[in-house]
């Protein structure tokens, strides 16, 4: 049986009200808010804040695989994984466009177009940027026959391969452009999303200008920036 003692340490070192944000969000007025708020959590007893440790990160480092041999599996999932740049870099927008054109895009990304329309390896593959303050992550992933698995994984170096080499094109820049013009503002429709866009925002250290002028930045990216960021940024070695 585990112990408790490990959890209740963590709880003790790292969940306190100075280092936690509430963040409410609805019609209500806001001296009572901030009354129920008292009532409930008035009595959660500050402590010492421990400043988080940066993570290093490289884009040149070489990449290791890793396999799980899975006898009984009728599939194998592949996972890449690379460091991206974190959300306070210039580059934030371009690196978000970027992905967009790989594999964020849905139907209209290159990974699905190579590896699901041209190579008929899969059913589903897409890449998530998930940055954080310090650092940041690129996830492709996918899942196919066993009999696929190397052609498959070719197919998904090739897409990267292509990207570094010869960039993404205007059309496909305008295409992101035009993504995150509709949807961005689609996150503040409802006060659930509202409050997870500040939450999130607060969290990596934006401003209210910041978010304010989301779409705008990524507007001014131009072309020369979103190729000067694969080149940097994306190493097909290194994943």
């Amino acid at each position: 049986r585990q112990s408790t003692k490990a959890p209740q340490a963590f709880y003790e070192k790292h969940m306190r009200p100075n280092n936690a944000i509430l963040l409410v969000t609805g019609d209500f007025a806001a001296e009572d808010m901030l009354g129920q708020i008292q009532d409930h959590f008035g009595t959660w007893a500050r402590g010492p804040v421990h400043a988080d440790t940066p993570t290093p990160f490289t884009f040149t480092e070489q990449g290791k695989i890793r396999v799980v041999h899975k006898p009984d599996a009728t599939q194998a999932f592949i996972l890449f994984k690379h460091w991206a740049l974190p959300c306070d870099h210039p580059d934030f927008a371009a690196y978000r466009l970027m992905n967009y054109v790989l594999g964020g895009g849905g139907f209209s990304s290159r990974l699905v177009q190579s590896v699901r329309s041209q190579g008929g390896t899969t059913y589903n593959i897409r890449s998530t940027y998930a940055p954080n303050a310090d650092y940041g992550t690129i996830t492709i992933q996918t899942a196919t026959r066993n009999q696929a698995f190397l052609s498959t994984y070719q197919l998904i170096q090739s897409v990267l391969s292509d990207c570094v080499e010869q960039g993404i094109s205007d059309a496909e820049l305008n295409k992101a452009k035009a993504y995150y013009a509709g949807a961005i503002p689609l996150q503040l429709e409802t006060p659930d999303t509202i409050a997870r866009k500040i939450l999130l925002a607060t969290l990596n250290d934006f401003s209210m200008e910041d978010l304010s002028q989301e779409v705008v930045r990524i507007n001014h990216v131009q072309l020369s920036d979103v190729n000067r960021v694969i080149k940097t940024c994306l190493s097909p070695e290194s994943f």
